[in-house]
């Protein structure tokens, strides 16, 4: 199902990084960036925005949308 709030996030991903975004979910919270996390960064799950929702997630990048490259 999707929500309000991920449906800003694919239109944001659409028109500012070539329509990417991550989102993961991890033991004790959700995790979303937009753009594509390289193989470096696998291991940092700092470039990411955190919550203990995929909504609060997203809802923090949307506050500040950046690419997790940059």
């Amino acid at each position: 199902m999707e929500t309000k709030i991920f449906k800003r996030c694919v239109n944001i991903a659409n028109e500012k990084f070539d329509g990417h975004m991550t989102l993961c979910k991890f033991t004790t919270n959700w995790r979303f960036c937009f753009g594509t996390p390289n193989d470096l960064m696998g291991q940092d799950s700092n470039y990411f925005y955190k919550g203990k929702t995929p909504e609060e997630a997203m809802g923090k990048a949307l506050k500040n949308p950046k690419d997790v490259e940059v």
